[in-house]
């Protein structure tokens, strides 16, 4: 963007070249204030609204996080409830092999 003309500034802080009246140079720099000013108006906005997009990320993601915890949780109680499962029906295998070696020492004998 523009940037204040050093040459200006002397002039208007120091007085030392009059080819301006001090009015004018009054009104330049009022402008040159005014222009910063604009600038940093928009600058402030378009860093609060890179905030606002920032924290809507931040919030997605720990939304997700959260999800991805609770579908974590619920897996892991499946896998226990499978590992339960697995036991009783080796006991049950066991048992049937069992019944099935008698049945079959029944039909040597």
């Amino acid at each position: 963007g523009d940037v204040v003309p050093p040459q200006l500034l002397q002039d208007a802080l120091l007085h030392e070249d009059n080819y301006e009246s001090d009015d004018v140079l009054i009104c330049r720099l009022e402008g040159l204030m005014c222009q910063e000013m604009d600038r940093g108006v928009a600058s402030r906005q378009r860093m609060q609204l890179q905030h606002r997009e920032m924290d809507a990320a931040l919030e997605a993601a720990a939304s997700n996080h959260a999800t991805m915890l609770q579908r974590t949780r619920e897996l892991l109680q499946e896998v226990e409830r499978l590992r339960d499962e697995n036991g009783t029906l080796q006991l049950e295998n066991t048992k049937l092999l069992l019944e099935n070696k008698e049945l079959k020492d029944d039909v040597l004998v």
